[in-house]
């Protein structure tokens, strides 16, 4: 016996052209979403670690105010640091309590402005509380 086109085909096995596109287009999806996830990520690292090297130079600045038994001036000074590979602006605003031996101190934490970002505002900001200096600690 012959085979005839017309009597009976005999099925290859095998994907069809249109179970290979479904396939790809559900992989497609799914490949976006990774790369979503993961560029999301990215960022969230990037500005977890600008918020944490802000956050120690900002303890790092009051730290050595208490070390240097300091009792700083009412006032606000602006001075640039450069920690981690970058420039920093630390922003130190002190102001005066209803104690007369007691100082607020606020340190704000800043990336260096540069030409491009005219609005800056502090990444981190820490208050502490700075005592006038006994004799004996002098």
């Amino acid at each position: 016996m012959r085979y005839s086109p017309l009597r009976g085909r005999h099925r290859q096995p095998g994907f069809t052209l249109l179970e290979v596109m479904i396939a790809l287009a559900v992989l497609a999806v799914a490949a976006a979403g990774l790369i979503s996830s993961v560029s999301q990520n990215i960022r969230q690292s990037g500005a977890l670690e600008e918020r944490t090297v802000a956050l120690w130079l900002a303890q790092n600045q009051i730290t050595e105010l208490q070390v240097r038994h300091e009792f700083p001036e009412a006032g606000r000074r602006t001075e640039k640091v450069e920690m981690a590979g970058r420039e920093w602006e630390l922003t130190l605003e002190t102001t005066e309590t209803s104690h007369p031996g007691l100082r607020r101190v606020e340190v704000g934490v800043a990336a260096a402005r540069d030409d491009f970002r005219r609005e800056r505002s502090s990444i981190v900001t820490v208050t502490a509380f700075l005592g006038a200096p006994t004799e004996a600690a002098q």
